[in-house]
């Protein structure tokens, strides 16, 4: 299955840069896209353990405007999903722990999240001058460029912190989970 293939299939635009990573093969930070066939059977999971769960257990009931449409994970169940919420032009990137109830925000659209992978690597220790990172960079935008490039090379492990994330609601109605 294709990208576009996948796309007509959920009936959803994946943004532009990401056919772009996803066609490159670049690997930073450990994160690996899922393969596209794969992802509707990630949605379906979502649906049943995250979805279905925290509404039998908690109560909690999904904002209909939203969908979220993984694309990589991390671990065994962790994930990186797209978040498309009606009436915006491109999708908010989130992580979701699975043993969270609200999914995190790592972009505001897709260039953020790009260029919090590429502050996370530096973290990481990885090798900013490898292949990897080259490929990562060409798909920033020139103000996330601009940025990182601000950056002293030794201060790139310490800008994550500049990176709040926050979680992001989903969730119309919810009951107290405190009691």
């Amino acid at each position: 299955m294709t990208l576009s293939e996948l796309e007509a299939e959920l009936n959803v635009q994946f943004p532009e840069k990401f056919h772009k990573i996803y066609h490159s093969g670049a690997v930073l930070n450990g994160f690996e896209l899922l393969p596209a066939e794969q992802i509707p059977e990630h949605i379906a999971y979502m649906e049943q353990w995250f979805f279905d769960f925290l509404e039998k257990e908690h109560g909690f009931i999904r904002r209909k405007d939203v969908r979220l449409i993984p694309f990589a994970q991390i671990s065994s169940v962790d994930l990186y999903c797209l978040l498309y919420e009606e009436n915006l032009p491109e999708p908010k990137v989130v992580f979701w722990w699975h043993d969270e109830y609200m999914p995190v925000l790592i972009g505001r659209d897709f260039d953020e999240f790009l260029y919090d992978i590429m502050i996370c690597a530096a973290y990481n220790e990885e090798d900013i001058h490898g292949e990897d990172w080259k490929k990562y960079y060409q798909f920033l935008s020139e103000e996330y460029q601009k940025k990182l490039d601000s950056i002293p090379e030794e201060d790139l492990p310490y800008a994550e912190e500049e990176n709040v994330r926050k979680a992001v609601n989903i969730w119309e109605h919810w009951k107290e989970i405190l009691s």
